[in-house]
Parts: C-alpha cells; structure tokens; sequence
C-alpha cells in the first residue's frame, strides 16, 4: 500500500494562499480534514469581485455527451460547446461563476486554448506546471480522495488566474501579484515532486497470514496505514475464497462479494464493468486465495480462464487496490507488484488484549501467559480459547493443561471444526498432498516444539529424499515458519496450533512417524556425547542446546507402549543410551531430574531383560544423586547414590564394580555436604579405591577424592601431597575435570593453611584449567574460589567482579545455593569497602535465597548469618561476621 505523508510538506510554500485565506493546502494520510478548501488568490474576476461568488464546480459536459455520472449546466453550455473548438478566436475567458470545475478533461482542454492569452510569463509557466499536474499523474487519485481534492483545487486557481490575467496588459499586473503568482508556481513545483514520490509508490498489498480468517483479517485492517481510511465503506468488498473449486467459481464468489447486477453472459466482462463504472477508489479484500491458486485453467468460449489472469484484470483498473490473505509465500501474479506483510501472530500484549476483551475474568490470571504461548499467540486460536473459557466457564489453568494433553480436542466441537477447517486448508491442499517428501518432513517437523534447521535436517529427516525440495513446499504453503537465530542458521519450525492439528492425523502421527523421530533423537545425541575436556565438548554443547527442547519433549512423551512399537532390543537400548546422555549434558549446562526420573519409571517395564533394565536403573541413579548434590538437596542425594551403589554391586560384572566404585566417590561428596564425620568420608572413599584399583582412570579419580576427604578432615598437607599425586596421575590418563578438582582442593587447602599467595597462584592455574574444560560448573567452582582468596588479600573490587561473573553462570546453570553464597560473599565485600547500601542489598537477597532452599544445618546457619549481618548493617554497625573464607 501506498504510504501517503504531505503532499506540501513545506507550509511555508502556500504563503500566497494563506495571506488570502489564512490556511494551507495540505495532503495528509492520517487527518482526512487536512485538506481544507483554499480560497482563490486576489486576482478579481470580471464578472463579480466578491469572493463569496465562487461556489463549488460541477463536472463540465462536453457537446460529444457526457461522461458517465456528468452534470450539465445551463450557465456553462457556452463553455462546454466551445470545449471543442480548435482556436481561441472570440472566446471569452470563462469566470468563476460561469460553471463548476472537476478537474475534467474538458476544462485542462479549456485552459489550454487560454495559456497564450496570459500576459506575464510566470503566469504561463504556472499554468504549464498545474496542467502537469492535472494531466500525468492521474492514477494518484485513487489513493487517496485528498490528492484529487488537491488536483480540483489547482484546476479552481486556474481558472480564476486565467480569469483575472488573459486580455490584460502586462503593464496593469501589480507587483504583488506577479509575486503572488511566482510563489503559486513554487507551491506547484513542490506538489509536482511529492505527487512524483507517490505515483511511484505500488499501490498493491498482500498480506501473508497464515491463520487467514475475517476476524484476524478485520483486525488487520485496523491496523494498516491509515491510507484504507480514504476507501469507503460501500467499496470495501471481502471475497470469500474458501470455496473456490475453480476459476469459474472464483468469478462466481467475486461477482456475489462485489454485488454485480448486470448479465451479460460472461461474468468477467459483468465484473469489471461494475468496477469501471465509476472512479471511486475500490478495495477488494481477497480472502484465503491460497484456495483459488494453481487451480487449472478452464476453457471458456471467451478463451482460457484463469485465477492469475482474473486477478491481473482487476490490477489493470487503477482505482482499484487489491488486499490478500494467503497461507503462502508464492505471489498470486508475477506481474503485478506487490508489498509483502507477513503476519505469524501478535505480541503477547495484544494477544492478551484478544483474550481478556472476550474473557475479562481471565486478566489477572498466573496462567494466562504460558496459555497464550503455547497457542503462539495467533489471534484466531486466542479468540476460539477465550470464548471456550467463556462457553465452558473454564479457569486457564484448565484450558491449558487440556490444550497440553490432547491439542485442539480440548475445544468444543463447533471451535474445533472452525480451527481445524482454517488449518486444514493449507494441510490437505493440492501442493502438499502431492508432496510425499514435504507431507514427510512437515510430520517430523511437527514433533519438533522449538524447530530446527537445515543442518539438523540430516539426522531429523534422513528418510526424505528431496529435503529442499520439500521445505520448498511446506514454505510456499506456509506451513512452516523461519525465524533467525543469533549465531545460527535459519530454524525451521511449525506453529503450535498447526502442530497440535497434525498430531490428531494419522497421516502426520503414525507409528512410523513417531519411530523414525525417535531413532533421530537418539542419534542425533549419541553424535553429540561427550563431556567436559573432550576436544568436542563445546561445540557439542552448542548444537544440543540448539534441540534441547525438542529433545526433552520427544523423550519425555515415551511411554512404556512407546519402546513396544520398537520393536528390537538394541532399539530400545539405544533409546535408554540416548536418555542418559542427554541427562549428563543437562547436569553440565542446567541441571535438571525429569528425564533421569523417566529413565526410572520406563527401565523396570521395558522388554530389553531384568539386567539391562537394572543397569540404566543404577546409571540414572549416579547422575541423579550428583544432580541433586548441584541443587542442594542432600537428602535425595545421599539416597540415589545408595541406591546406586548397591544396585551396581547386585549386578556384580567386573565393569559394574567399577561403577559402584564411582558412586561411592560422589557419595562421599553428598556426606561432605550432610557434615558427616570425616572418618566416615575417608572411610567410604578408601572402599571405593578397593572397588577401581582395576581401572586408571577411575584410581586417578580416586586418589582425587582422598584428598578431598583428608582436607575434608584438615589434614592440610597431606591433602595437598595426595592432590598433587591425583594431579599427576589425572593428566597421564587425559583427565581434565579432576585436574580441576585436584587444584580447586589445592587451593582451598593452601587458602586454610594461610598461603595466600600460593592460594592465588594455584586459584588463577585453576581458572585456566577449568575454561578449557568448557564446562560452565567447574569454571564457577574455580571463580568462587578465586574471589574467597581476594577477600582474604583484602582486593575487594577483584573479588566483586569474580563474583559477578560467578553468580551470572550459577544463576544460569540454576544452582540457588551457590547464588545464595555468590551473594553472601558480595554482601561482606561491599561492607570491607564502605558501601554499605551493596552489603545491604547483597545480604538480603542471599538471606531469601537460604530460607527457599532445602533446610539444613549448613542452610540455616548461613541464613542466620544474613540476618545478623543485615542488623548490624541497619544499626550503622560494619564489624560482620565473616563468612566461610577457608580461613578456619
């Protein structure tokens, strides 16, 4: 659409007509009364000076006959007849009462026979500039009512210049208004440029909206360019085409939409003879034309017939704009120019704005968000949820967990058919149901919540043979969407509603497609297995977090039936396999218990054997306890890995041995945390080096963990010995997190013997270990470590920034007790430095971050800690308790 601003930007260029009538010709798209009727210059008329003489012109009927929709006037026939004579010759000059002007083609004839009649120069450049105007850009006037209010205005000061100038002579035209007719001509120019802008401008607007409907589309319309102000109402006509079966049924629905009355046989010919036969600017909105597009063509006795030569029948009129909806992103006609729009929904204020102006007693509701998201925020599935809240009296909790669990079922059946009948248009249409390759990919797509993109394609859609071929398709009919990811490739992805529609279709959610989805999944994470120090942890990371909710949504749907349409064991053993990498990659990145939890529930019901189905059991439980360890839950820590522990054991294989060995090891981190005796801590460790004195690695681990358990009991030198040798043995065997861990013991160790400098030198080589390990959790470790020993050497702001960047990835990472101390430690370090509004600020958020967590002894007294501390802060007082600084 045409995008109209001034036509006279410059107010200071109609000077002239505001010094006779103190106001401006102006075009302006947003304020129709912008344009107010300028009254003529001071040039006298022979017939009358009276200014008030001048009424409003009438159409001027020439003597051949006139046009459709003329006036004739008595007092003008003189005029009109003279119209068709070739010379000037004993004409008078008309006057501004002898007849109405309307800017036909007769009066520019009119005003040309009388250009050499003028006796100033100006005057005849003027007048050249205003017939310009008024002859080359015509087809403006169908944007906007305004520009030909303009066009009649110039005709009007036309006339009454010729009027008051032809015949005289030059030596009676005054100064003035040889000044004022000059400054006429500059307001001409300056129109001239803008019209210029404007005729160059497309005057065509498509509109890609993809959940096409009348209601989202009058919604639209609100919203355009205030230009669609200028089309009235009785010329606005929205075209149905949802039942368009062919190009004679588009006729048929388009003749029906406009209101055409005549017959003549040929339904085109009746079409566009109702359009042409007046000049009022025409809108024709073209509803769902996805429908009417690439039908055949059908032979008529008027020759070939066709949607895209209809269309480009009606562009060919020029006061008629063409709107469109379509579900695509191929142009109903290569030959017409057009804006392209796309609409993919509303933010979420307005989708808010949709539900609540329906359902009011839904605004303040928790839930209305995450609803609104889940239906993304399209405005027709907003609208069809609200009035089932409304119809069923249902709350948004309600509607959202039926919405989660069964998709457009939970609308009533009415709803369900409008919804499903607006998707259903772009699923089962012609395009896609001869596209076995895009009906394929748009299955697999539709089982992908957050999308994907291309380079994903070659482990999501290994069994489509035409890849491209079919995002083509399924893009052309709109029935996928991209979006751009920062530092990423195009995603791919379906709409949510769209997705809930497939996942009713047996043809979109068959047992074969659920199959060859899963099987990717697995796939795509055993080729991203890896972990901390692994050459490829990183990327791995990268492009996991890319499919993490697609991950997590596939692998959280399975049920025990699930793994039975398998089938093969080694299918199923892969699918646990899968599980229990993506449980560690979320221990690394954000720790989380549902899909280790799920490994619990599916194993013990699953057809792959007693013993298989023990050990993914065990496994789950090793990774749980160590999550539950970073989530500050010890209580369900220390049981996992019990039940870990001896689960391995039961099995009794000498690689089960081993893994019992590891889960005493981690035990031993959970007794730490629940301060169990240190004579117990070492206890359990040394069972454990018994259990892996086999395995390199794992006696490399171990030694690890024994220096933890001696610095656990204060026994600071031979914790830092027994941490060297860890050190050592861990960078034979290529282990890079006990690396960390051995130096982050070992700083802690040179922290509590009070080897400061020792501890920041072994805190900054820890540092530097654990970013390249790339894992955000041991580079944390290392950061509070590090900002405890700066406190100590009293390097308070090196602390502060440490701990920024600290608490930034334990706040990622979703670790609330390692904020609550990133925060704790904070607070102390603004105290040392005077700012005691930070300490403030600092201890009171620590303090609520202890009382949510889990109660423990360590917990409690930390958040009494806060307490005191805020007090003494209140009370003026900077003398706080410390708090733990390896300095005890």
């Amino acid at each position: 659409m045409a995008s109209n601003g001034n036509v006279v930007k410059d107010t200071r260029r109609v000077s002239w007509m505001r010094r006779i009538s103190s106001s401006s010709t102006s075009v302006t798209s947003s304020d129709k009364s912008s344009v107010k009727k300028a009254k003529p210059p001071m040039l006298k008329s022979k017939s009358s000076s009276d200014k008030s003489s001048i009424r409003r012109p009438q159409l001027i009927s020439s003597a051949a006959g006139s046009a459709p929709g003329a006036v004739t006037s008595p007092s003008s026939s003189k005029y009109s007849a003279a119209a068709t004579e070739p010379s000037t010759a004993g004409i008078e000059p008309p006057t501004s009462e002898a007849y109405a002007f309307e800017a036909g083609k007769n009066t520019i004839e009119i005003l040309k026979r009388f250009s050499n009649l003028l006796p100033v120069p100006c005057a005849n450049e003027v007048l050249e500039v205003a017939l310009l105007l008024m002859t080359t850009y015509e087809d403006v006037t169908v944007l906007e009512e305004q520009v030909k209010d303009v066009h009649n205005r110039i005709g009007s000061l036309m006339l009454v210049m010729v009027d008051g100038l032809s015949g005289q002579d030059a030596t009676a035209i005054s100064p003035d208004v040889v000044r004022d007719i000059e400054s006429l001509g500059g307001d001409l120019r300056a129109i001239q440029k803008d019209l210029a802008k404007i005729s160059s401008q497309s005057r065509w607007l498509l509109i890609f909206f993809k959940s096409a409907n009348r209601a989202t589309v009058d919604a639209c319309l609100d919203r355009l360019s205030d230009a669609l102000q200028s089309f009235n109402e009785l010329y606005r006509f929205w075209v149905p085409c949802v039942g368009v079966t062919s190009p004679i049924t588009f006729l048929q629905i388009l003749s029906k939409s406009i209101g055409v009355i005549q017959d003549t046989g040929s339904p085109l010919k009746d079409i566009l003879y109702t359009l042409k036969s007046t000049q009022n600017p025409r809108l024709i909105l073209l509803d769902n034309l996805e429908t009417a597009m690439g039908l055949p063509e059908t032979v008529t006795d008027g020759g070939r017939l066709s949607t895209e030569g209809i269309i480009n029948k009606l562009a060919a009129i020029p006061h008629v704009s063409i709107l469109v909806t379509i579900r695509s992103n191929t142009l109903p006609s290569d030959t017409i120019t057009w804006d392209l729009i796309p609409l993919e929904g509303v933010g979420y204020e307005d989708a808010r704005a949709i539900f609540i102006s329906i359902c009011p007693a839904a605004a303040d509701h928790p839930s209305l968000n995450e609803l609104l998201e889940v239906l993304g925020y399209m405005p027709y599935a907003v609208t069809l949820m609200a009035k089932q809240a409304v119809n069923s009296f249902a709350q948004v909790d309600g509607l959202l967990a039926e919405w989660k669990r069964i998709g457009t079922n939970s609308l009533s059946q009415d709803l369900k058919e409008k919804m499903n009948r607006s998707i259903g248009l772009s699923v089962d249409s012609r395009a896609i149901s001869s596209d076995p390759d895009a009906q394929c990919l748009l299955a697999i797509l539709a089982k992908l919540p957050s999308g994907t993109n291309l380079d994903h394609l070659k482990w999501w859609a290994k069994r489509v043979d035409r890849v491209t071929s079919a995002i083509g398709t399924l893009n052309n009919t709109a029935l996928i969407t991209q979006r751009q990811e920062e530092d990423s490739s195009p995603m791919f992805y379906v709409l949510p509603v769209v997705q809930s529609y497939l996942h009713e279709q047996p043809l979109y959610n068959s047992p074969t497609t659920r199959r060859l989805v899963l099987q990717a999944c697995c796939a795509f994470l055993q080729d991203h297995k890896s972990e901390p120090g692994d050459p490829d942890f990183k990327a791995h990371v990268k492009e996991l977090d890319i499919e993490k909710t697609n991950i997590q949504t596939i692998l959280h749907s399975l049920k025990p039936e699930s793994l039975l349409e398998l089938g093969l064991v080694e299918s199923v053993t892969n699918v646990f396999d899968a599980m229990l990498t993506f449980g560690w990659y979320q221990f690394w990145t954000r720790p989380s218990t549902e899909t280790l939890d799920h490994i619990l529930r599916l194993a013990p019901s699953s057809n792959i054997g007693e013993e298989k189905a023990l050990r993914y059991t065990a496994e789950a439980h090793i990774c749980l306890g160590r999550v539950y360890i970073r989530l500050a839950q010890c209580e369900e820590s220390y049981d996992a890995l019990e039940k870990a522990r001896r689960e391995f054991l039961k099995l009794g294989t000498p690689s089960d041995r081993i893994r019992a060995g590891h889960a005493a090891l981690y035990l031993s981190d959970a007794w730490c945390y629940r301060q169990r005796p240190g004579s117990e801590v070492e206890g359990i460790v040394r069972e454990a080096q018994e259990d892996l004195k086999d395995d390199p690695r794992g006696t490399a681990r171990a030694l690890m963990y024994l220096g933890e358990a001696l610095w656990y009991r204060r026994r600071f030198d031979d914790a830092l010995q027994t941490l060297q040798r860890a050190k050592e043995a861990s960078e034979k065997c290529g282990c890079r997190v006990e690396i960390v861990e051995c130096l982050l013991y070992m700083t802690r160790s040179y922290a509590l013997k009070g080897a400061l400098e020792d501890c920041l030198k072994t805190g900054k080589e820890l540092l530097q270990a654990a970013r390249s390990s790339g894992a955000n959790e041991l580079i944390s470790d290392a950061l509070v470590g590090l900002s405890r020993c700066y406190i100590r050497m009293k390097r308070y702001d090196d602390a502060l920034v440490t701990l920024k960047e600290s608490r930034i990835i334990h706040d990622k990472l979703g670790y609330p007790k390692l904020v609550a101390i990133d925060l704790e430690l904070s607070g102390y370090a603004y105290a040392k430095k005077g700012d005691r509004l930070g300490a403030t600020i600092a201890y009171d958020a620590a303090k609520r971050k202890y009382d949510d967590m889990e109660e423990t002894d360590q917990t409690r007294e930390s958040s009494r800690d806060c307490e005191e501390n805020l007090r003494k802060l209140e009370q003026g007082d900077m003398g706080l308790k410390a708090p733990y600084l390896y300095d005890e």
